[in-house]
């Protein structure tokens, strides 16, 4: 089997998933946390900077210790394609395929461009004995993830907020919190829809810089009948903008916000700095089903008290 993307920025290159059968096995909620964490980290470093090798585990959430390794072809280290979009790409497109075909095992694959081999890699899990991999990470390369002066993990503070913190001693962050609202009556969504639409947001942010200021991000497929929308409030008097770094990070919080309490289902967040209001959005089914959603993408601020959840 294997995927490939026409008609946009990665037109020419081909996916190519081995389907020989793997030792070990994982969830699609296992697989899609982790390639959304995955998302996340490079997100934060250059779109379309040289990348050769990339070995990851989710060092913040090592239960499963599931493992991303991908590697340049030496023929090809200097082609236009061997570069981190291309990784990303790689990744979200392997975490689809695996979850919409259901084979949730150990998974060596290759990404070709016009017939040439321009990367080789592995889904597997850490220290499995029964798999080739790499040399294990280095502590080093673990903790300068985490020190990124970008990077925020996120840990749940009670069934409705998480946090998100920062171990950089570089940057001074505020106190960040996210509290999210499952839609009352909302429409159910499966798992997988629900990965596949972050995967997308993920990739769609990773462009920006780290720093960039969003005014809006919104993601909406056709195929997949979701749309997720985020967008920056600007209160009067605050110094605080939505960026980059916190909507990579609000979209692993709402996928591991729905894995904890086990529903796909519509939702609204906000987001807080200092508890300040900064951002907030929604998930939904597609935008001319959901008119509260369609608010907030307006600019109606007038609240959600009043709101027809129709």
């Amino acid at each position: 089997a294997s995927t490939t993307f026409v008609g946009d920025e990665f037109s020419g290159l081909l996916l190519l998933p081995s389907r020989q059968p793997g030792a070990n096995e994982f969830s699609i909620e296992a697989l899609g946390l982790f390639a959304i964490a995955v998302m996340k980290v490079q997100a934060l470093l250059g779109y379309r900077d040289p990348l050769f090798d990339l070995d990851f585990t989710d060092d913040a959430h090592p239960d499963p210790p599931l493992r991303f390794s991908i590697h340049a072809e030496t023929q090809s280290l200097f082609h236009a394609q061997v570069i981190r979009s291309t990784a990303l790409w790689a990744i979200s497109g392997l975490a689809v395929d695996m979850m919409r075909t259901r084979y949730l095992h150990d998974l060596p694959f290759r990404v070709t461009a016009q017939s040439q081999l321009i990367y080789s890699g592995l889904v597997t899990l850490e220290g499995d004995p029964t798999t080739e991999q790499p040399p294990p990470k280095s502590v080093s390369e673990a903790a300068k993830t985490l020190s990124h002066p970008y990077y925020l993990a996120v840990k749940p503070i009670n069934s409705t907020n998480f946090a998100l913190k920062s171990y950089s001693k570089l940057h001074d962050h505020p106190a960040y919190r996210i509290e999210f609202v499952f839609v009352h009556g909302g429409t159910e969504l499966s798992a997988y829809l629900m990965f596949r639409a972050f995967l997308a947001v993920q990739l769609q942010l990773a462009k920006a810089d780290a720093a960039a200021i969003l005014p809006h991000i919104s993601l909406t497929q056709p195929d997949l009948q979701a749309w997720v929308f985020m967008k920056e409030v600007q209160l009067r008097g605050s110094d605080y903008h939505f960026q980059q770094f916190h909507a990579v990070a609000v979209v692993e919080a709402m996928a591991r916000y729905m894995q904890l309490h086990a529903k796909y289902r519509e939702m609204t967040f906000r987001f807080y700095a200092n508890e300040r209001l900064v951002g907030e959005g929604c998930v939904t089914r597609a935008v001319q089903y959901r008119r509260w959603c369609h608010r907030l993408f307006l600019g109606d601020d007038a609240g959600t008290a009043d709101i027809d959840w129709s």
